[in-house]
């Protein structure tokens, strides 16, 4: 059986009493209504967690077209642990016993799953105990298919800077006065929607960069999870990369798309220049 790389899971839980959802109830254009949490799968001990992950799903559209073709678009940025380059891009879906199974092709169901159920003509989208009540707002909707980012070869890499800088003259991005700004945030945010953006820019940049094909050929299985720490200097480059990996490849990998994050406006701290630390993991399913 080939090995399938998932770069989020949508674990599909099933209410006890369901209507069969049939492929013509489906096509159409949804937005969800409302988002509740099923406690046993996300601890809802998170308070800042919980609101993220509902202003995200608040409004968010799933569209679904007669050619076979599917497309989220979330109503804030993607919330942990999903995948925001996903919800970039149109894919594939078949409804098979009310499970929306979402692939690269026709053939290959292998992004997510997503359960659908219909109680009383009330229906609902069930993701990784996100439980998402949804109402049909068009009965039709025409998609395209958007070219995948996944690649097959490893990108050159521009050369890695390592510095002597003390300790005392670095400091965290969360604790910093003044972050450093990517420039698709400069302008446009402060304050926490500023912080937001520029980790919302981090995460996208890794899932755009980061060859996940390289795992395929792995002996691995199950969760992956790199931990990857740089610091951003007082001229805003990214230096001292390191990478935490199961094997040196990913590593190696992992350095080497962070390396490419492009240069940013560097932090404040007391009104001056400083250097930030900052931590970005890098994480990822493998299945047989």
């Amino acid at each position: 059986m080939s090995r399938l790389i998932i770069l989020f899971t949508l674990l599909i839980t099933y209410q006890s009493i369901s209507q069969t959802v049939s492929n013509k109830e489906l096509l159409g254009v949804w937005v969800a209504e409302a988002v509740s949490i099923n406690e046993d799968v996300i601890p809802t001990n998170d308070s800042d967690k919980i609101t993220i992950i509902k202003n995200g799903f608040t409004g968010s559209k799933f569209s679904f077209s007669k050619s076979g073709l599917f497309k989220i678009e979330m109503a804030e940025n993607a919330p942990e642990p999903f995948n925001d380059a996903m919800f970039e891009e149109t894919f594939y879906y078949s409804l098979n016993s009310n499970i929306i199974e979402v692939g690269q092709s026709r053939k290959g169901k292998n992004i997510m799953n997503i359960g659908i159920s219909k109680n009383n003509n009330v229906f609902y989208f069930n993701l990784v105990g996100i439980i998402l009540k949804v109402k049909k707002i068009k009965d039709k909707v025409k998609l395209e298919k958007t070219k995948s980012k996944r690649r097959t070869t490893v990108s050159p890499s521009k050369p890695l800077k390592n510095e002597t800088i003390k300790e005392e003259d670095i400091i965290a991005f969360k604790a910093v006065d003044v972050i450093p700004i990517s420039l698709e945030c400069d302008l446009k945010f402060t304050g926490d929607a500023l912080r937001k953006c520029v980790n919302s820019s981090f995460r996208k940049h890794i899932r755009r960069k980061f060859n996940i094909e390289l795992a395929l050929d792995m002996d691995l299985s199950g969760k992956i999870e790199i931990k990857t720490s740089f610091i951003i200097n007082t001229n805003g480059d990214i230096v001292n990369i390191e990478a935490e990996a199961p094997n040196k490849t990913l590593s190696n990998e992992a350095i080497r798309a962070v390396n490419l994050i492009p240069k940013m406006i560097p932090g404040k701290h007391n009104g001056k220049p400083i250097n930030v630390s900052y931590t970005l993991p890098i994480k990822f399913q493998i299945t047989n």
